[in-house]
């Protein structure tokens, strides 16, 4: 499934489509500033939990990179990774 995302960069609307795939597994947590509902939650498509999981995760874990990458949604080297996901979901 492709994407299209739309921002304005400079006065220039700038268009980027985006693939993206079906989520990925959750992984289990022992962090204890995470939620393992969180985690579920952003498998079963809540973006908003997806970016909770990355801002509230140790950078580099599992966790982090399943927050990043919007529950295995998009790549990692995708180019508008830093776009949150509820951004990103629209």
């Amino acid at each position: 499934m492709w994407r299209i995302m739309a921002s304005v960069l400079l006065g220039c609307l700038v268009l980027v489509a985006v693939g993206c795939s079906a989520a990925s597994r959750p992984p289990q947590t022992n962090d204890p500033r995470l939620e393992q509902e969180w985690l579920d939650a952003c498998h079963g498509g809540n973006m908003f939990l997806c970016d909770e999981v990355y801002y509230n995760s140790i950078e580099d874990s599992e966790e982090y990179m399943y927050g990043l990458t919007c529950g295995g949604r998009r790549d990692a080297d995708d180019t508008a990774i830093s776009t949150p996901c509820t951004v990103w979901d629209q």
